[in-house]
């Protein structure tokens, strides 16, 4: 029988990696497109290194977070959820499903923890999924072979960074009603 796993370890060390990541990760585009190179330029450039290696970190923390999550949805709730445990982690890097079988997985998590919410209610996961699809279009549409490149590293980081900044809330209002959950047992 599955264990109840805790989630609060996840989000301080989640949000710090999303957030930092994409930071460190556009510092060169910052910095170049100011005209700044020598020793600078080449430590934004170790800075990219670190921010890149930071989202690498914070993919597999998020993955980590996904799994518990949903182990503790279905010790939750019985209500079936419509992605299967596999596709639930690969969904988010297969371009176009990504657009929707994430969502889906963040809706069922959301119900199955938050069973007080009405179904059609919009809830920070409609926030976070409209956030989402925003900045793929936008990403998409701006990265025209008129945009610098310096701008595309600028636009990707700006993009990672407003998802995190969607997403991070959903992640904390999961995990509190998850162990809340918990707690009352």
């Amino acid at each position: 029988m599955p264990v109840f796993r805790p989630l609060t370890r996840h989000v301080r060390i989640l949000a710090t990696l999303m957030v930092v990541g994409p930071l460190l990760l556009a510092s060169p585009a910052l910095l170049f497109e100011s005209g700044i190179t020598g020793r600078l330029g080449l430590l934004a450039s170790a800075g990219s290194i670190v921010g890149a290696l930071l989202l690498l970190a914070g993919m597999m923390r998020w993955i980590d977070w996904l799994t518990d999550a949903r182990t503790n949805a279905e010790l939750m709730s019985d209500r079936p959820h419509r992605v299967g445990r596999g596709l639930m982690v690969v969904s988010w890097f297969i371009p176009i499903v990504n657009l929707v079988l994430p969502y889906l997985v963040l809706r069922d998590l959301w119900r199955a923890s938050l069973p007080e919410s009405p179904a059609r209610r919009f809830t920070l996961v409609e926030l976070w999924w409209l956030v989402e699809v925003t900045m793929f279009v936008a990403v998409v549409v701006l990265k025209a072979p008129f945009v610098p490149q310096l701008n595309i590293w600028l636009l990707l980081a700006a993009a990672a960074f407003v998802h995190v900044a969607a997403l991070i809330p959903v992640v904390v209002r999961i995990s509190r009603a998850q162990e809340a959950w918990q707690a009352a047992r």
